[in-house]
């Protein structure tokens, strides 16, 4: 299926040059890997995102979303793979860093206002990307097929996920 914009995808408006391979891989992690992913922090200016189970479509999600809401979210400056020595792919999603504490640290210690102030941002968040137009069919961004759990698998007869065009062909492939 066709990406919604070119890979990879290398923005033009860059805080600094990008992070190498080896800077990114002696970076630390900002959260606990997870299979075959690392979520780690380069720099001033970078989050990155990466590994074999890193899909290039998430990237892709935060350049539309960036595009068609106001919704507050990273930039994302690039979009690329590699391939390892063991023949493998890895992929990159290269992110703006945004320095601040995370919601659930602040939580706890927030008053009930500031609390549903920041309810009251999310809903508002939630109804943009609601407002969306959906596609005509079930499936990502750009026609590709869904990622999810239930369409992956090692059996090569079980490996759709779609696009479907109705409720039907969907519930099929399940």
């Amino acid at each position: 299926m066709a990406t919604t914009i070119a890979l990879p995808f290398f923005a033009t408006d860059i805080p600094a040059a990008l992070p190498s391979k080896a800077q990114i891989d002696a970076s630390p992690d900002l959260v606990d890997n997870f299979k075959d992913r690392r979520i780690v922090g380069v720099g001033e200016h970078f989050v990155v995102k990466y590994g074999g189970h890193v899909n290039l479509l998430e990237g892709e999600n935060l350049i539309f979303l960036r595009q068609n809401t106001n919704v507050r979210l990273p930039r994302v400056y690039a979009l690329y793979s590699i391939i390892a020595e063991e023949r493998r792919p890895i992929y990159y999603i290269v992110m703006e860093r945004i320095h601040a504490q995370t919601l659930v640290s602040l939580w706890p210690e927030l008053s009930d206002l500031e609390k549903q102030s920041i309810i009251a941002t999310l809903r508002e968040n939630l109804k943009q990307v609601r407002r969306l137009p959906p596609p005509a069919h079930y499936s990502s961004l750009g026609g590709q097929p869904l990622l999810h759990v239930l369409f992956d698998s090692n059996q090569s007869e079980f490996t759709n996920g779609g696009p479907f065009d109705n409720d039907d062909t969907l519930i099929a492939a399940l």
